[in-house]
């Protein structure tokens, strides 16, 4: 987890990963590019809350739906 890593800038989750977990980039506030691999098929409570600076990157349509849903918890 990289919870309240203020020099957190930038990351690319890397393709072999399939779990964000719970609050794993919560209070990164300094995180403004997050790239998250077709393989994610799940994205816990938080993962990325008070990233509200960050643009995120999602290659594919299911991915971004899941991140959509999973966003709004």
């Amino acid at each position: 987890s990289f919870f309240h890593c203020e020099n957190l800038v930038s990351v690319t989750i890397p393709d072999s990963v399939t779990k964000i977990g719970n609050s794993a980039f919560d209070s990164c506030y300094n995180l403004k590019s997050i790239t998250i691999p077709n393989k994610v098929t799940e994205i816990g409570r938080c993962a990325f809350w008070g990233c509200n600076e960050a643009v995120f990157y999602v290659r594919n349509e299911k991915t971004k739906h899941l991140f959509l849903i999973q966003s709004q918890i």
